[in-house]
């Protein structure tokens, strides 16, 4: 018995051993891959807060026409940003607009002023638009989504989200910095997303948000902050609706110099995940 033993547990060393030698070193040098998404607002030298708000265009499996958006009492707009993903069959007929509508009935057509494309075994589509002069302190609109052709099921990324930046007294003037861009990250892999790169300066990031589709919660996927968690637990759950996230993180705990970078991780472990967006404000510490 002993000497049966014996010979498994070599036959599983030399396995293990093996196993280690060919796979290994392969191993221990995966890193993640860099993914570069376009800077479409930085603003410096703001007294102000940001803001993210954000839901699905998806309710129980099925495009929905409408969802609801409040903005706050008591803030300034000093800019505000809509972004929105669907998905779709790509043609001549295709339009992209949202609209927001008031209680008292007025419609605001919002046109994408970039658009992305991506066209796989479904075609997703990106947009965002400034919408400054549209959204105001107090007002509720009905977000409406318009799908231009048939679309398979189930669908995968179809929402919104509307990025403030306030100007408010009582906190520290930051830079506010945003960006988007069309990923499609699958599972099983780290994907790196450098927002800011090492530079001089004593400045520290405050809050950053992380925007984008397809999330399921009890599929663990997760979003670091330069190697730290931000959530503890899972973001890519449909925290802000069925299969959408808009998930906002203060950080300044963290206590990290823009002079480090500012890089983002995601791990979509089991599920494809696509990102959108990101928002940052870093500035001095308060």
């Amino acid at each position: 018995m002993f000497l049966k033993k014996l010979l498994s547990f070599i036959i599983c060393s030399l396995f293990l051993g093996l196993f280690s030698w060919v796979y290994g070193e392969s191993f221990s040098q995966v890193k993640p891959h860099e993914v570069s998404f376009q800077k479409i607002l930085d603003l410096n030298n703001v007294q102000g807060e940001l803001i993210v708000f954000g839901d699905s265009f998806l309710e129980n499996g099925k495009l929905k026409k409408e969802s609801a958006l409040e903005i706050p009492q008591n803030i300034k707009i000093h800019k505000a940003l809509f972004m929105w993903m669907g998905e779709g069959l790509e043609g001549e007929k295709s339009t992209y607009h949202i609209e927001f509508k008031t209680k008292e009935e007025k419609v605001f057509k919002i046109l994408p002023q970039k658009t992305l494309k991506e066209k796989n075994t479904r075609f997703l589509h990106v947009h965002w638009a400034d919408v400054t002069t549209i959204v105001k302190p107090s007002q509720k609109y009905q977000v409406r989504y318009f799908q231009f052709e048939k679309i398979p099921i189930p669908l995968d990324a179809c929402g919104w989200a509307l990025i403030l930046i306030t100007e408010n007294k009582n906190s520290f003037q930051g830079r506010f910095q945003v960006f988007w861009g069309l990923q499609r990250l699958q599972p099983g892999e780290l994907y790196n997303f450098t927002l800011q790169k090492s530079g001089a300066t004593h400045d520290i990031i405050h809050s950053v948000a992380v925007i984008g589709g397809h999330g399921q919660k009890g599929n663990g996927s997760g979003n670091s902050l330069n190697g730290k968690t931000l959530s503890q637990g899972e973001d890519w759950d449909g925290s802000s609706g069925e299969r959408w996230d808009a998930d906002f993180s203060q950080v300044d705990f963290f206590g990290y110099k823009i002079d480090q970078g500012v890089i983002v991780t995601i791990d979509p472990l089991l599920q494809w995940i696509f990102p959108l967006g990101f928002a940052l404000k870093t500035g001095e510490r308060q």
